[in-house]
């Protein structure tokens, strides 16, 4: 009556896989949307689907060849839906795997028992509904980790020790709980499937455990590394924000004295040909004078030393604020919001081949009962959504990383809201804040 039972269908596995790769897929950056989307899950399904069933009784000699080319399957489908690097692939590609393998080993444990203990004979009915009832729990409970983990997906960033490990984990988990398939004569094999299907059930149970908590080490690692990174350009934007202080109060000093200097020149001189120069002179040295009034001194200063870099660059900024609705926030803060946010303005616009097209709008206003702040300027090239986060191509990767991460954490701390989005070539970041 077991015989049978001994082995368990390849396409439980199959079905189990492809389960779990869409899962991890659905809260991992997306390369493609729609109706290829969906035909690529369906592909992926019929070529994993007709793999298993043709290899289904392998030689012991192909076996782990077969399992290679399984996981290898389960990494280009990986590849085709998710916008990541490789490394980041192969450690999901890991989890998902081990995920579909302890969602079959324990189907199959459970519908074993209960033939055994029904001691009726096996059946397909039976089965299917054992290996649905289990699915929907496994991969139920997977799918509410892994949604509860999403802002994870975008944080993690495996290195390859992270990878390594991760396929270290997986493999000596696979071998253990499958060491009885195939090999008699080991210390740690068993000679009777019931005891077979319950250890590799368990030692899936605890290889998927182990690699669920090796991802939380490494989110948590990469926290704190991420947590030390922004504040050390909270501490960059607000030195920067302390030497342009000392930079424009010398320029605007320097300033003053020459416009006196250079009056007094201009009415000592009666030569129409020196005062014309003088005149000159006087103009180049005004186009200097790049300080703003919004009646908030810090906010002075950051746009003040933007605008002399914008400046360099060729690039118009035109800013109407009124600073004083800013009074709220704390020195760093502001120098870290608006440092950031113009850094990243500058980069876009100092991309547009066109000078004239070099535009930044800053904008900050009460409205409807919210402090509203708007950053805009026009960028070159495309960018892509993931959600909330940006997925940029090679010419505008500085739109996203740590500089709208860190913007992000700046807004929260008052309670506040980032919108960012693309309209007609321009680059809009919107911010606001309860008044």
């Amino acid at each position: 009556m077991y015989t049978e039972l001994a082995h368990t269908p390849g396409i439980l596995y199959a079905i189990a896989y492809w389960i779990s790769s869409m899962i991890f897929c659905r809260f991992l950056p997306k390369r493609t949307a729609g109706w290829q989307r969906c035909l690529l899950a369906a592909l992926f399904f019929v070529l994993i689907c007709g793999f298993m069933i043709l290899t289904d009784h392998p030689p012991v000699c192909l076996y782990f060849l077969f399992v290679a080319v399984e996981i290898g399957m389960i990494y280009l489908f990986m590849c085709l839906m998710c916008d990541m690097p490789p490394g980041k692939i192969i450690y999901y590609g890991v989890r998902a795997f081990m995920l579909g393998e302890l969602a079959t080993s324990l189907a199959w444990l459970l519908y074993y028992y209960s033939v055994g203990r029904l001691r009726d004979r096996p059946s397909l009915q039976r089965m299917c509904l054992l290996t649905a009832g289990v699915y929907a729990v496994v991969f139920g409970i997977a799918y509410i980790t892994e949604k509860r983990q999403e802002k994870d997906a975008h944080l993690l960033n495996p290195g390859r020790r992270d990878v390594l490990g991760a396929l270290a984990i997986a493999a000596s988990t696979y071998l253990f709980s499958n060491i009885s398939f195939g090999v008699a004569d080991t210390p740690f094999s068993m000679r009777f499937s019931n005891e077979i299907f319950i250890m590799r059930a368990l030692a899936d149970f605890g290889g998927v455990i182990i690699l669920l908590l090796y991802h939380n080490l490494i989110v948590e690692a990469s926290a704190r590394a991420e947590a030390e990174i922004e504040q050390q350009l909270l501490q960059m934007q607000y030195n920067n924000y302390q030497i342009s202080q000392e930079s424009i109060d010398l320029i605007n000093q320097k300033y003053h004295d020459l416009k006196h200097q250079i009056s007094a020149l201009r009415y000592e001189l009666g030569d129409e040909e020196r005062y014309g120069y003088l005149t000159q002179i006087e103009d180049e040295i005004r186009q200097y004078e790049a300080e703003n009034k919004t009646g908030n001194k810090v906010l002075d200063t950051i746009l003040t030393a933007k605008s002399l870099v914008c400046q360099n660059q060729q690039i118009s900024m035109n800013v109407v604020a009124d600073g004083t609705l800013l009074d709220f926030m704390s020195i760093m803060d502001m120098s870290a919001l608006f440092g950031n946010a113009l850094d990243n303005a500058i980069r876009g616009a100092a991309g547009v081949a066109d000078e004239n097209e070099r535009l930044i709008r800053v904008v900050i206003c009460e409205q409807m009962g919210f402090i509203l702040v708007k950053i805009e300027n026009r960028y070159a090239g495309e960018v892509r959504f993931d959600g909330e986060d940006l997925i940029t191509t090679k010419n505008n990767r500085d739109y996203h990383g740590y500089g709208v991460k860190s913007i992000r954490r700046t807004v929260e701390k008052y309670d506040g809201t980032v919108t960012i989005r693309t309209e007609d070539g321009w680059f809009l970041l919107s911010i606001l804040f309860p008044t």
